[in-house]
């Protein structure tokens, strides 16, 4: 199926808000929106997945709507949205369910919403259709979204764009499904924004949730890895106008503020191993860790609640063994604590932090 193209002639003054990947994170979002007085007289882009994951999908739709009435926010589609395809046309069946359940999912809220209970013997051929007809409104708006949108000067895509000459040539599903695709895409003819995968894949120093510029290709990675990774959270861009570009960002996130009460200093010597991009192999288990060599040939110790394995082979999610500078008095956001560490977010860079430099 090709992509579905919507081009928009902007006001040339106006403000330009865009965000992606808002995952049900409704609360998140609004408290964004609402540090940066977001108005009529503002435009708003929303990168697509929309649901899935968060804890609000249903709602997030609801509100999203409501903004789109207004005339001046615009929706793409993303691949986690494509659940509503499979209720809608029926093809959501026990495969699905074993694979949205462990993450939550827009299905079970419906399902819950309604009563309706799932065990062995559900028939989902039969359910999604009573899930349709509850939901119509909602199922057909995400259902109907495009994939791309074109202004004068932009180009807003969920993942990615194979061919930036004929936008309408791409592929929907490479559209709302492209990986890193930063590391590979063609030199944008205009400012490209794209959401899908947590721009922390772009990092090879410092694990830093930040927007990620590509100058060279004029492409913007902007998802903040909210609901997808334990420390992920919502980037929202500021574009002044679009006859006037200057960038800049916020973001917000679930995780919990915390103070801290001593000064630390960091590690200049630290590791960074990102998920589906560092190769690394066990070598050895040590009690509540794993030694594991790096491909530079490094050997180091990674928590076991980093690591897990699936199919014989080995997979660490995002890890750094890098301390923190902190100062006294600076505010940092609590991830997890592991012995005597602490990972919290420092910004949009996450590290570690001991304990009793913080007031837990």
């Amino acid at each position: 199926m090709k992509a579905k193209v919507s081009r928009i002639k902007l006001d040339q003054n106006k403000r330009i808000l865009i965000v992606s990947d808002i995952h049900g994170g409704l609360d998140v979002f609004k408290r964004l929106l609402q540090r940066v007085n977001f108005c009529k007289d503002d435009y708003l882009f929303i990168l697509g997945d929309l649901i899935e994951r968060g804890p609000k999908s249903i709602e997030t739709i609801r509100y999203v709507l409501s903004l789109v009435e207004e005339g001046n926010t615009f929706v793409l589609k993303g691949n986690n949205d494509t659940i509503v395809d499979d209720i809608l046309e029926n093809t959501f069946d026990r495969n699905f369910y074993n694979f949205v359940l462990p993450r939550g999912s827009i299905y079970l809220e419906m399902c819950n919403q309604l009563g309706i209970e799932i065990n062995d013997d559900t028939n989902f051929k039969k359910i999604n259709p009573i899930l349709y007809s509850h939901y119509k409104k909602e199922i057909n708006f995400v259902y109907d979204l495009p994939q791309i949108i074109e202004t004068d000067r932009f180009i807003f895509a969920h993942a990615g764009i194979d061919n930036f000459g004929s936008l309408e040539e791409n592929d929907a599903w490479r559209v709302m499904r492209q990986d890193t695709f930063v590391n590979f895409a063609a030199i944008s003819p205009k400012l490209t924004f794209v959401g899908h995968y947590p721009c922390v894949v772009y990092s090879y120093h410092n694990a830093d949730y930040a927007p990620k510029r590509n100058f060279q290709k004029r492409i913007i990675s902007i998802d903040g890895g909210y609901a997808v990774k334990d420390e992920g959270h919502i980037n929202l861009i500021i574009v002044d106008s679009e006859s006037n570009i200057n960038i800049d960002y916020i973001y917000e996130d679930d995780l919990r503020s915390v103070n801290v009460v001593a000064s630390q200093i960091g590690n200049n010597d630290y590791d960074l191993l990102i998920w589906g991009r560092d190769k690394f192999e066990v070598i050895e288990e040590k009690g509540e860790e794993y030694v594991c060599r790096l491909e530079n040939g490094k050997t180091i110790d990674i928590p076991k609640i980093f690591i897990y394995k699936d199919r014989d082979k080995w997979y660490c999610m995002d890890y750094t063994n890098r301390i923190l500078d902190l100062d006294k008095n600076d505010k940092v956001k609590l991830v997890k604590c592991y012995k005597n560490l602490a990972l919290v977010k420092k910004d949009t860079v996450i590290g570690w932090a001991y304990i009793e430099n913080l007031d837990i």
